[in-house]
């Protein structure tokens, strides 16, 4: 089974540090999307988890989080930081599966994400 994952994040270098993460974990995908236009735009059905990046310039963390419970509603969001102030209660505001603090040991993240998920490699 393979398990795909929808990255948000305007800094499209993260996605790509974020695709090298996940492509050293076997049987994972990951689906960088940069805007909220883009991810609109996804045409990506089948998702295990969602990465999301707390600031994305212009679009409110509320608006994001809408948007992927009304296009996925039962998989589990993951919020990704640089900035762990207010972290916590955007977790507990939305009910997130957890935070992450952008890291350079981004295997790390990734295995951390999708153990906050649940989500099961085989």
């Amino acid at each position: 089974m393979k398990v795909r994952i929808v990255a948000i994040d305007d800094d499209v270098l993260v996605l790509e540090l974020f695709e090298l993460a996940f492509a050293q974990l076997p049987g994972c995908e990951v689906i960088g999307v940069s805007s909220l236009a883009q991810l609109d735009r996804t045409v990506v059905w089948d998702v295990d988890l969602v990465l999301l990046d707390a600031h994305v310039p212009g679009t409110a963390v509320a608006e994001l989080v809408s948007r992927v419970r009304t296009r996925w509603p039962a998989v589990p969001i993951v919020l990704v930081t640089g900035d762990a102030s207010g972290a916590r209660e955007l977790v507990s505001t939305f009910d997130l599966a957890g935070a992450l603090m952008k890291s350079p040991a981004l295997t790390h993240l990734a295995l951390t994400a999708l153990e906050l998920a649940g989500v099961q490699r085989d």
